[in-house]
């Protein structure tokens, strides 16, 4: 048995993937990389499955390691796609942007200080590197709570 094998599996199910056989070759070794905490580089077309590269053992460690990835993507909009698309699948997933409050930034830290961790946080470089949400990241970089950075 493959580590995480269960688990993979589960998380295909939650994105409607019956089987290891949903998965491309490409898909399927990125995973296996990122599982054995292995750094990973896909440049591939758009609509190539890149999300589900990283999305799946983020949802994996999170719930084995307590540990966050931290995504950048390129636009608030996409930010918000994915997010939207995570939730309904029951995946753990915050915003974390220029437009997020600091009522909404700060109850995520308190969160995030009481254990709360979530498999994925989505953000932007232009936030990521703004002192009034870096605290966020501090917070779990200190906590030794990422699992990785996904660009």
């Amino acid at each position: 048995m493959l580590p995480y094998e269960t688990e993979l599996l589960e998380s295909l199910e939650l994105f409607g993937i019956a089987g290891t056989k949903g998965l491309r070759e490409h898909q399927a070794t990125a995973v296996g990389h990122a599982l054995q905490k292995e750094h990973v580089f896909l440049a591939l077309a758009t609509g190539a499955g890149k999300s589900l590269c990283f999305q799946v053992p983020s949802i994996i460690q999170a719930s084995h390691h307590q540990k966050v990835a931290i995504v950048f993507q390129p636009t608030l909009e996409v930010t918000s796609s994915q997010v939207r698309s995570l939730i309904p699948q029951g995946v753990s997933a915050e915003i974390m942007s220029s437009l997020t409050t600091s009522r909404v930034k700060g109850a995520l830290a308190i969160r995030l200080n009481e254990g709360y961790r979530p498999a994925l946080i989505h953000t932007t470089t232009e936030t990521f590197f703004n002192g009034s949400h870096s605290s966020v990241f501090v917070t779990l970089d200190d906590r030794g709570a990422i699992a990785r950075f996904v660009l």
